[in-house]
């Protein structure tokens, strides 16, 4: 029996991830479960296509620039080198942040600093995207806005 593994989307979720205030420079880690169908075969690579990020920002006030960051095991930024599974990181311009009719949410899409894909290997084997969130802006992101990342990834058989 043949079985066919699709392009599927990984999301953030705006109520449980990222949800700290973030300070110029700080990062917040999460890790974001693969599809159940691709934990059921033990997939454990994929290809990241591309990268949406959504936010509002109403308590912050204002755009931000930000950098996803992506790691290897949910080790994240160990200090031993040996452990840390740095893989590649995004950075998202707040001048390339957009609104629908000048207010609301903001849209950033990674088709500016994207290298595609991004080849992902899940080393500690738990199924999941293991990526930070870091703010490069001078602004803090404020704790009560919300951000949501979504990943379009295809598994690497």
């Amino acid at each position: 029996m043949s079985v066919h593994y699709s392009i599927e989307t990984i999301s953030s979720d705006k109520d449980t991830n990222f949800t700290a205030a973030l300070a110029q420079n700080a990062i917040e880690n999460e890790s974001l479960s693969f599809p159940s169908d691709y934990s059921t075969v033990n997939i454990n690579k994929l290809k990241i296509n591309s990268i949406a990020v959504q936010a509002d920002f109403t308590n912050t006030g204002a755009a931000l620039d930000l950098e996803v960051v992506f790691w290897n095991t949910d080790g994240y930024s160990n200090t031993d080198l040996d452990t840390d599974g740095y893989i590649a990181s995004v950075l998202f311009s707040n001048s390339d942040a957009r609104q629908i009719a000048g207010s609301g949410q903001y849209y950033y899409e990674s088709e500016n600093s994207f290298k595609s894909p991004i080849y992902y290997e899940d080393a500690d084997g738990t199924g999941e995207l293991h990526v930070g969130l870091v703010n490069r802006s001078a602004t803090t992101f404020h704790a009560d806005d919300t951000i949501k990342l979504s990943f379009v990834v295809e598994p690497i058989l």
